[in-house]
């Protein structure tokens, strides 16, 4: 089957996440990274005493060391490399004509760089699966100008797409029930899901009122989504891929319904990508003639399958559906008993750990014959081409290096398993770790909120000596009580995410809450910017601050119903979780003390000018609302230019 459109979607798809991702982070480095943000960059690039500009790159690798001579300090060199990286995301995300190696590698250099020097706010999966899946995309790109042919390499880069999105599902999967965590186990996962998360959407709180019986199937069917049905992405046949493609974009386009994962999802359904080809972009999206198809492919010259095959395919395909329907009855117990569907989980966990002794090295077994073969499949395809050979061997390399470190993580939860991994393997991942190419994933390991969300409040008092307490007002995370939760898909509000992170422990566990609390007193505007816009119009800046916690439920359809409510949430418990603190606590003193701490770059006017002049264009709208402004005007220019051809 062809893939060579399949892999152009792909391109596209990647550099509308960098979009999204860049614009994200831009829209939020003052206030995190500025000098009186929350962790400014300039602590990240501190020089040790004689240590010249390599030593530092091999220290912390990241371009921001180059930002003192080309005259910018820290915050200011991230705030060029978001805007470089959205603009070439931007442009890659119109046409396949901007989605070239270098552009793929420097949208890949830029992100990292930031990843490297963002410290607490950027420590995500969904940023190191963006690096990962990005690398990829290096290798898959053309170098300079598209091709309009097919090329020998395609197959074999979306194949190893197809390995990262098989590692992602898997092991978010496996870990889940690895944790012994009760509320996997016992399927009442989703009966805290919905209300704990992050950031809920409105739909959330709908999903939360939904019966017993049906929150405990949902969790059957996460499960099956995300073990099994993985396995079935390198199955021979065509019908079975297909099956295992659509079983995995409802599951993503459910959570994004009822949950802000800013473009993890997005990105999570780009990786879908390849289990599909260019026949099912053909014969589903009817917006591409068949001219542009010939003008793209040169042509669908597919082959008529013998009735062999189409047999063998059919009762293969059969096979397979029966299988995941006996999976999913026998091992989750699932059946039909006085109108109500019942399900529990009717395997222990020693069994689990051992079909995992088995079928993780079958895995590796499995997909490294499978590698191998696209190796002498490209060998075959380049006999007699000798710079097409030299560059698919070069790439087959590249691939082979991450294939391989790719064992590491990926075994990780298999403890026997990866103690055999030969010592060349662990010296390959341990050579290439820190560059974020290969990596660990596993997502809600335990679940948390159990009993209730605990969420911490911010409360602001404007006297000394007779506080009157304000709760400060964040943009999105859940706070006054009669406030919907909003959707941001796909901006990720990097400090509201902390937020939520920071109510599952105490202070001690979050220094970075202290610069917080520091700031506002302070009166720092670009922390203020982070808050709801509400904070920025206050007459006077606070006197103290004290956190409180508190755990936050949402309420019941009844209650709503009975009495007119117009509340989301409730909320009880409430604890001391910060004392009150002045500017002249010890706590902020030593915060004061370390805001003191000198950047040696200092920006040149012209850069500050240039970039409080584009900044001035977004700091008019809402993050979200900018960031599906800028997708919604790359949507239409492309349709413009489909309308015009």
């Amino acid at each position: 089957m062809a893939v060579t459109y399949t892999n152009r979607v792909f391109l596209r798809g990647i550099c509308m996440v960098y979009m999204f991702a860049f614009t994200s982070v831009y829209l939020q480095i003052p206030g995190l990274y500025g000098r009186k943000g929350i962790s400014p960059a300039h602590f990240e690039l501190q020089r040790q005493p004689g240590e010249d500009l390599w030593s530092c790159i091999r220290r912390n690798p990241t371009v921001l060391w180059l930002s003192s001579p080309l005259g910018l300090d820290a915050s200011s060199g991230m705030e060029v490399l978001s805007i470089l990286g959205a603009a070439l995301g931007f442009l890659g995300f119109l046409s396949y004509t901007f989605c070239s190696a270098i552009s793929m590698l420097l949208m890949w250099i830029f992100y990292y760089s930031i990843v490297r020097v963002g410290s607490t706010f950027m420590h995500f999966q969904w940023d190191i699966l963006l690096l990962e899946a990005g690398f990829i995309a290096i290798l898959m790109a053309p170098l300079l100008k598209p091709n309009r042919k097919s090329d020998v390499k395609d197959d074999l880069l979306l194949w190893m797409v197809r390995w990262l999105f098989f590692r992602l599902m898997f092991a978010s999967g496996v870990v889940k029930l690895l944790s012994n965590c009760p509320t996997w186990w016992g399927l009442t996962a989703l009966n805290w899901h919905y209300e704990s998360q992050c950031i809920p959407t409105p739909l959330s709180w709908y999903a939360h009122q939904l019966p017993d019986w049906f929150q405990r199937l949902s969790v059957v069917v996460t499960f099956v989504t995300e073990i099994p049905i993985p396995l079935l992405f390198f199955a021979p046949v065509r019908n079975v891929r297909l099956f295992a493609f659509y079983m995995q974009q409802i599951f993503q386009i459910a959570i994004m319904l009822t949950g802000n994962y800013n473009f993890f999802n997005i990105l999570t359904l780009i990786l879908s990508i390849s289990l599909i080809d260019d026949d099912w972009f053909f014969k589903n999206l009817l917006i591409f003639s068949s001219l542009q198809i010939l003008h793209l492919i040169g042509g669908n010259k597919g082959r008529r399958s013998s009735w062999l095959s189409t047999v063998s395919s059919l009762v293969f395909s059969i096979f397979v559906y029966a299988s995941v329907y006996l999976c999913t009855t026998e091992l989750f117990s699932v059946s039909l008993m006085d109108g109500v569907v019942t399900s529990r989980i009717a395997f222990t966990p020693g069994q689990l750990r051992w079909a995992l002794g088995s079928v993780v090295p079958a895995v590796l077994g499995i997909c490294s014959v499978l590698f191998v073969f696209k190796l002498f499949k490209g060998i075959y395809a380049t006999f007699g081409k000798l710079w097409t050979g030299i560059r698919f061997a070069c790439i087959w390399g590249m691939c082979a290096l991450v294939f391989t470190a790719s064992f590491v993580p990926f075994t990780s939860f298999e403890p026997n398993t990866s103690r055999r991994l030969p010592s060349i393997v662990k010296n390959v991942y341990h050579a290439v770790d820190r560059f974020s190419i290969v990596n660990s994933y596993g997502l809600f390991r335990v679940m948390t909120g159990v009993g209730g969300r605990p969420e911490i409040v911010i409360e602001r008092s404007d006297s000394l000596t007779t506080p009157v307490w304000r709760e400060v007002s964040f943009r999105y995370k859940p706070g006054a009580l009669d406030v919907p939760p909003p959707f941001v898909v796909p901006h990720q509000p990097r400090l509201d995410w902390q937020m939520w992170f920071a109510a599952l422990s105490d202070m001690e566990h979050n220094p970075w809450l202290y610069s917080l609390v520091f700031r506002l007193l302070d009166g720092s505007e670009d922390v203020e910017q982070l808050l709801h816009p509400n904070e920025t119009s206050l007459p006077q800046l606070p006197k103290q601050i004290r956190i409180s916690s508190y755990l936050y439920h949402y309420t019941s359809l009844d209650s709503r119903n009975k009495n007119d409510l117009k509340n989301w949430w409730k909320r009880d418990s409430r604890k001391e979780y910060l004392a009150p603190v002045t500017l002249e606590s010890r706590e902020m003193k030593a915060m004061s003390k370390m805001s003191r701490i000198p950047d040696p770059r200092r920006p040149h006017p012209v850069w500050t000018s240039i970039l409080k002049f584009l900044r001035s264009f977004v700091v008019v709208l809402s993050p979200h609302f900018f960031i599906w402004g800028l997708f919604l005007t790359g949507v239409s220019i492309i349709i413009s230019k489909s309308l015009l051809r």
